[in-house]
This record gives C-alpha cells, structure tokens and sequence, in this order.
C-alpha cells in the first residue's frame, strides 16, 4: 500500500517553524488526504490501509477534543 503523498511527513519541518510552537499534529495511520473532507480521491493520496469511516473517526475525536480543550481555556 501507498501512503498518503499529499501530507507527507518529509515536509512537516520546513512548514512547522510557520505554525505556532504549541501546534499538535495528528497522524491517521493508514489514512489519506481525502478523509479531510468529502470531495473523494485526491491525486496522489494513494491507497488507505484503513476505512474511511475509521479515519473520519479519528478526525472527529480529534477535533472535537480540541474543541473541548479551546472552550475550556475561554
């Protein structure tokens, strides 16, 4: 199988000193840049080593504890 290609690990360093110091990053293994939304295949997304319904799962326990943690800090 393929990993996602889009988001590829290779250029989280170069990008990151952009991002606020505190910035947490999440990794869906098995995932692809697709699951992100609902707009299908993205070329060069590659192969999921697991379901759509799985990586959506993770996205929304991820951003929903984000969610939580911004309310929480008012």
């Amino acid at each position: 199988m393929v990993p996602n290609r889009l988001a590829e690990c290779a250029w989280f360093p170069r990008r990151a000193r952009l991002l606020p110091p505190d910035t947490h990053y999440m990794v869906i293994d098995g995932g692809v840049h697709g699951f992100f939304g609902d707009y299908g295949e993205q070329p060069g997304d590659g192969v999921p080593a697991v379901s759509r319904e799985v990586g959506s799962a993770e996205i929304v326990a991820f951003t929903t504890a984000f969610l939580e943690r911004m309310q929480r800090a008012g």
